[in-house]
């Protein structure tokens, strides 16, 4: 797909600029739908280049990186700017999971001597991640959910309590 994007004099359909945590990120992306009845992809509606640049602040260090994405919603269905959206809210989604998982569940400190422990303990969290996302007589569903977790960590029994019927 990068020949469809290789030129960087292309202005793109669409960008954002986001500025928080030290980082200034622009995104651009650049919508194609040449590939559509070429393509032996099944539906395919149209493919696209999202890329970020990234400066860092406080260093001046300058990131740059691309990401190519292939959907089967036409440019009727999804405008570029609804694409990059889509985009942002996917990575939004996976990062708000695993720094949960991660961060306030220790999954990557764990040290297991067999694979079916990984296996049963990354379970065991999911379905705690599940009660995360209800609600329940501890939180309410505005709560953040790391603080949740943070709490449901040190008190794994009250994820069994009932909440209070009113």
């Amino acid at each position: 797909m990068t020949y469809l994007f290789h030129s960087s004099s292309q202005p793109p359909d669409d960008a954002t600029v986001d500025k928080g945590h030290g980082r200034l990120e622009v995104r651009e992306i650049r919508v194609s739908t040449e590939l559509v009845g070429y393509s032996p992809w099944p539906s395919l509606g149209q493919v696209a280049e999202v890329r970020a640049t990234i400066t860092h602040l406080k260093t001046g260090e300058v990131r740059q990186q691309s990401h190519y994405l292939v959907t089967s919603l036409t440019p009727d269905q999804a405008t570029p700017n609804q694409l990059l959206q889509m985009h942002r809210n996917h990575w939004r989604i996976e990062n708000r999971l695993f720094h949960v998982k991660d961060d306030s569940f220790g999954e990557d400190r764990h040290v297991l001597l067999r694979r079916s422990s990984g296996t049963n303990l990354s379970l065991l969290r999911n379905a705690a991640l599940t009660l995360l996302d209800g609600s329940s007589r501890v939180w309410g569903p505005t709560d953040y959910k790391p603080a949740r977790s943070q709490y449901l960590s040190a008190r794994p029994l009250a994820a069994l309590t009932r909440k209070p019927s009113s």
